[in-house]
């Protein structure tokens, strides 16, 4: 599972942006917490069967702007979390 709890809120609010998760007027806690609740219930969806095509793993691409990591020039200056 991802660990969230080392994001900033800004790059928070992109995460549940990007996977429609809805964020407003949550504390980073709140939104760390529904984001966990998103990552379950898509686990139990894929659990059932609801998505038949997956990859291995999921990848988020947070803008630099956005993110605090350092740019190592290998992947179109953005910080990817897998």
């Amino acid at each position: 599972m991802l660990t969230y709890n080392k994001f900033t809120v800004r790059e928070l609010r992109h995460i549940c942006d990007s996977r429609g998760v809805d964020h407003q007027g949550l504390t980073k806690k709140g939104i760390v917490a529904a984001l966990r609740d998103a990552d379950e219930a898509e686990e139990e969806r894929r659990e059932e069967g609801w998505n038949e095509v997956e990859s291995e793993y999921r990848e988020i691409v947070i803008p630099n702007e956005l993110g605090a990591g350092a740019d190592d020039g290998h992947n179109g200056g953005e910080n990817v979390v897998r």
